[in-house]
């Protein structure tokens, strides 16, 4: 999650709008795991 994090962040000019509808739909429980574990830094 955090390579993904850091391509919207950063090169968001060339994401891949499938992979992030991808991403979104079958990834969720990754992305909720991770902002809640930079949410305690």
């Amino acid at each position: 999650m955090t390579g993904f994090r850091n391509i919207v962040a950063h090169d968001y000019e060339t994401l891949d709008f499938d992979i992030v509808h991808d991403v979104l739909q079958n990834r969720l429980r990754s992305i909720e795991t991770f902002l809640k574990d930079i949410s305690t830094i």
